[in-house]
This record gives C-alpha cells, sequence and structure tokens, in this order.
C-alpha cells in the first residue's frame, strides 16, 4: 500500500470556527522568501487591465476598519504581500512559484483555468509551466469569484439581491442582510500564505493565540476572513496546487454560509461543512483535510468516497438524518461523518436546486426573540427539521431513506 501517513488531524468544527491541530508530519525545511515582482506583470499595473481583469485594485487598501495592507505587511515583518480587491474578495497572497508537474487531474483543471483567466489578462499564457506568485493570485481570484457566483447560483440569489441600504419598501421581503456582500457591509478578505509561520503572525496579531492550519474570523467592521498555508495540504503528503484549493474552497464556504444574509441566524454545521467539502472535492476530490488516504502514493484510492459510502450505507454504519441535524462539534467525527455530510449535501443539491434554495432560505432565517436561542439543541434541531421539510415536503426519515437508495444505486461499489 505505500508509505501511510503517520498522523492523524485532531480537529474541532465549530458554529464559528474551525482549526486543526498541527501534525507531526509538518514540513520543517525552511527557505529564503521568494522576492515578488514590484509591478503585476499581467495588468501592468494599467487602470484598463485591471478593469479587464475584473479588479477593483491591486492594493493597497483598507481590508477592515483601522487595518490596512501596509500594517499586516508590517506584523509580517516586513514581508511583500501581493494583493488584489475583486468584486466580492479582498485577497493577499505569499504563495511562491507553483512548477507545473505530471498529475493528469491537476494538468487539465489548470489549463481550463488557464484558459478562462487569458480571455481576461491577455499576458496570461495558456501553456506556462511555472505559475509564479502573482499569477498564482490571479488564479485565486478567479477561483473565488467563481466560486462565489456558484454559491450564489444554488442560493437563488444574485448581486441585486442584497439592498446596500434597506428601505421602508424592503420591510415585507426576506430580510436579506444590510450590505451587498450576501448581506454584509464588507467584502470577504483572503489571506494565503506560504508558511504556517507567517498565517500565524497574522493570527497572534489579529485573531489569538492558537495555532492552526487555517483560520476564520471577523474581523474589526464585519470584514469575515479565512486565512490558510501552503503547507497544510503539504503535510499530508502532497504539494499540489489543487489540494491547497480544495482547501481554500472549503474554508471561504464557511464565510460564505455564515456571512450569508448579514451573519444572522444559526448556520447548522453539517449544511456548511457538508457544502465546503462539495467544493473542495470539486476543486481536487483525491486530497481533504479532513478525511485522509491510507498513502500519499498515486495508486491509493481511499480518496474515491462514493466507493466508501455504498458499503457503508449497505452495511447500516451511517448516522440518522436526525442525528447529523444535531451535530455542533466535529472534534470526534470519524471519515463516515464527513463522508456523510458530503453526500447528503450535494445529493440535496443536485436532485432538486429548486428546494435547495428554499432549504438554503429556511436555514438562514434570522432569529426572533422568540425563536429558539443557540444553545436550545432541541429547539434548534426542531427547527432544521422544519426548514427540511418545508423545502422538500418530506420528513426527514424519508429524506434519508430515499438518500440511502440513490446511494446505493448511484455509487459504484468496491
Amino acid at each position: 500500500m505505500g508509505r501511510r501517513l503517520g498522523f492523524r488531524c485532531a480537529l474541532m468544527l465549530g458554529a464559528s470556527s474551525l482549526a486543526f491541530a498541527t501534525p507531526c508530519a509538518a514540513q520543517t525545511e525552511t527557505s529564503t522568501p521568494e522576492v515578488f515582482e514590484a509591478i503585476d506583470p499581467y495588468t501592468r499595473g494599467k487602470n484598463d487591465l485591471v478593469d479587464r481583469a475584473g479588479y477593483v485594485s491591486l492594493g493597497p487598501f483598507q481590508i477592515a476598519d483601522s487595518l490596512e495592507t501596509k500594517e499586516v505587511e508590517e506584523v509580517l515583518g516586513g514581508l511583500r504581500v501581493l494583493w488584489v480587491e475583486t468584486a466580492h474578495f479582498k485577497i493577499g497572497s505569499l504563495l511562491h512559484t507553483y512548477r507545473r508537474g505530471t498529475d493528469d487531474l491537476e494538468e487539465k483543471k489548470l489549463a481550463e483555468e488557464l484558459g478562462r483567466l487569458a480571455k481576461k489578462l491577455p499576458r496570461v499564457r495558456k501553456d506556462v509551466r511555472e505559475l509564479d506568485p502573482w499569477m498564482r493570485l490571479h488564479l485565486y481570484a478567479q477561483r473565488l469569484e467563481e466560486q462565489y457566483a456558484d454559491f450564489q447560483e444554488r442560493a437563488g440569489v444574485t448581486d441585486a439581491s442584497f439592498a446596500q441600504k434597506p428601505t421602508v419598501a424592503l420591510t415585507t421581503a426576506p430580510n436579506m442582510g444590510s450590505g451587498p456582500y450576501l448581506g454584509l457591509e464588507r467584502k470577504f478578505v483572503v489571506l494565503l500564505a506560504e508558511k504556517k509561520s507567517q498565517l500565524q503572525r497574522f493570527a497572534r496579531r489579529w485573531i489569538g493565540p492558537q495555532e492552526s492550519s487555517w483560520y476564520r474570523k471577523v474581523l474589526p467592521g464585519g470584514a469575515w476572513f479565512f486565512g490558510t498555508a501552503a503547507e497544510g495540504p503539504q503535510a499530508m503528503g502532497t504539494k499540489l496546487d489543487s489540494a491547497l484549493h480544495a482547501l481554500v474552497a472549503s474554508g471561504v464556504t464557511y464565510e460564505l454560509c455564515d456571512g450569508f444574509r448579514g451573519g444572522v441566524g444559526i448556520r447548522p454545521l453539517w449544511f456548511k461543512h457538508g457544502l465546503g467539502l462539495v467544493y473542495g472535492r470539486k476543486a481536487e476530490p483525491r486530497w481533504c483535510m479532513f478525511v485522509q488516504r491510507d498513502s500519499p502514493e498515486p495508486d491509493d484510492q481511499t480518496w474515491r468516497w462514493e466507493e466508501r459510502l455504498n458499503g457503508l450505507v449497505a452495511n447500516k454504519f451511517v448516522a440518522g438524518w436526525d442525528e447529523m441535524l444535531g451535530w455542533k462539534d466535529g472534534a470526534e467525527f470519524e471519515a463516515r461523518h464527513h463522508m456523510t455530510m458530503w453526500s447528503r449535501v450535494a445529493w440535496l443539491a443536485e436532485t432538486n436546486p429548486t428546494a435547495f434554495r428554499a432549504l438554503v432560505m429556511h436555514l438562514t432565517e434570522p432569529t426572533t426573540p422568540a425563536a429558539p436561542s443557540p444553545t436550545d439543541d432541541a429547539g434548534v434541531t426542531a427547527g432544521q427539521v422544519s426548514a427540511v421539510r418545508a423545502a422538500y415536503g418530506k420528513t426527514t426519515a424519508e429524506l434519508d431513506e430515499t438518500w440511502r437508495k440513490w446511494v446505493l444505486k448511484k455509487y459504484p461499489k468496491k
């Protein structure tokens, strides 16, 4: 089977936080930070090319209240950070040059992404073998905006759904928040570090002392932040950029779900984590921080969740739907729990997109004084049961039975 990974990440999954313990197999080598080009070679800093790419700015800019890009660089010891502000994100990157290899799945993915990017940035070469730091920033800007657009489509909303300043005329409409960014007043903030030590410097200053492979936080003024480092996937045994993309996609999903409609109400763990895994596996199905492979070797097949779930369902070794709705803390989650959430959310979204849009709205409905508090477990679970039934017209038991039959029919056996 090849070399087995000598660690298992301990995790903590909560309604507002998700963190990984530092893996014992973490990378230990040190390297000199790469010197980034002063001017973006793809837009050359020209306004017309910046506009064509769909950007607002390449920095400097304000990230949150009383927090500027320059201050972040100072806290990082004077390291240069590449910045871009898109329609919905403010992104900082410390990622080094990535040299493409011979991985067929990643090669196909990058070819498609670079083809789309070249339409916005003509100086991008689709066949380039080395992705320099600026190109990586542009790729992640494109990836995040594409995920944002997909999330909006799944939720049945557009930018026009969110009013910057609600008026009296909107009081009878659903509460969509008070800002233009899924209901938030500030754009989402993403920091991509090359090393965990860089990320942790940021965290110690603005988040807290706990060390992690990724961080989530609402920064001053309501800016929702997600940060991670390239060393996270490396600790699993891979240096693929697609594995880092999967981690970013999963983490940003939490921000989109929790911030949706202005960040009010309760965002169920099973829903946002399951949807995060949907986006993560779309970016890279073979590497996941939550469900680690038996081996990093190419012939390892434990990443094929469909086959594993078929066996779990056939042997009745998956949690019931009602049990899943009550999950709040993922510290004790096993691989089967993560795979179950992924499959159920993917199934809900794919089999009935209209009902899924309704479910998103029900699950993110702002709480009222008469509603159950977040600590009222029975009330919260009951609210989710009602939301599922209102959207799909079925009880959780009926949905569970239908999903299990679908898994056994749709997913291949080992």
